[in-house]
Order: structure tokens, then sequence, then C-alpha cells
């Protein structure tokens, strides 16, 4: 008896609704085929419990790190759908919050690579956004954000695409991004 207490408070003890939560939400990524799927689980994602869920078991939910990048990759950079959720750009922040790595350095190094060649040969802005989530993951989110400003800036052709961009990168500030 006294072993089963002392193995009790040894052990962390994850709550079950927890771990189905959390089993969820990979099942929700997992299966989530186009950005407006994804705009649908940020929704979820973003609400206050959900953080509040997350920052409670920080440990626990890094795990989503390397689900969220997959599910990334797998939709924005690999399918067909050239549709952004800016909403996904809250992922960087809720990285650095939480303090979320992704520990393969060379995968995240080539979708880094993959993603700056791709925005190079670009004259759409969808290109620069999927550069602009991963660098900020793989940089500091402030040279990040530096970096798409200085970057889209260059395919704007009018006033007006100027005028869009700035809408744009206030948007960007407003999930948390700074530069």
């Amino acid at each position: 008896m006294i072993i089963e207490e002392v193995e009790n408070t040894q052990t962390t003890q994850v709550d079950p609704q927890i771990l189905n939560f959390l089993d969820y939400v990979v099942l929700m990524l997992s299966q989530a085929r186009s950005a407006e799927e994804l705009d649908l689980i940020m929704d979820d994602f973003m609400s206050d419990d959900i953080i509040e869920v997350i920052h409670n078991n920080k440990e626990l939910f890094s795990v989503l790190s390397v689900v969220w990048l997959d599910t990334i990759e797998r939709i924005c950079m690999r399918g067909e759908d050239h549709n952004f959720s800016l909403k996904i750009l809250w992922l960087p922040i809720i990285f650095k919050q939480f303090d979320w790595r992704i520990e393969d350095k060379n995968r995240l190094r080539d979708l880094h690579t993959e993603a700056t060649k791709n925005a190079s040969e670009a004259e759409t802005l969808y290109p620069y956004l999927i550069l602009l989530f991963i660098e900020g993951i793989y940089l500091d989110t402030d040279k990040a954000l530096a970096n798409f400003e200085k970057q889209v800036r260059s395919i704007a052709k009018t006033e007006e695409d100027n005028e869009n961009l700035d809408q744009l990168i206030s948007d960007i500030m407003s999930l948390g991004w700074s530069h």
C-alpha cells in the first residue's frame, strides 16, 4: 500500500480526458485536407480554453509541434490547395510561447530552403506566406516578419498592392508578430 502511494506521487498522472483531447487534435490534423479545414481547426485551437489546457500540459502537448509541421507541409507545401489561413500564422507564436521545438533540424532547414526557393520564384503572395510560417518557426518571429515585408514589397506593383500589404502585415502583427 505504501509502495503504491509512493509510486503514484512519483509518476505524473495525466487526466484521461486530456489524453483523449490530444488524440482528438492529432486525429483532426491528420485528417485535414485543405486550408479551410485548417482554418476551422485553428478557430478551436485559438480559444482561451484550449490555450489554458495546452499551458497546463506543455510537455504533453509539445508533440503537436511535429504534427502541425507535418500538416502544414502536407497541405500547404505539397498539396494542391493554394489558399492560406492567416490563423495558421498564430502557430509560430504558440511554438515560442510554449517553447515547442522541432528536434529534426535538418528537416526544418530543408523545409526552409524549399520555401525560400519557392518564394524567390513566385509573383504571388502564397509562397511568401508559407515562407513566413517556416521562418517563424526556424528564426525569430521579428526577423521572419521583417524578411516577409521586404520580400513582398518587391512583388507589389501598385499603390493599392502596398496598401493591401500594409493591412496584411497589420493583421499578422495582431496575431502576436512584430518587427
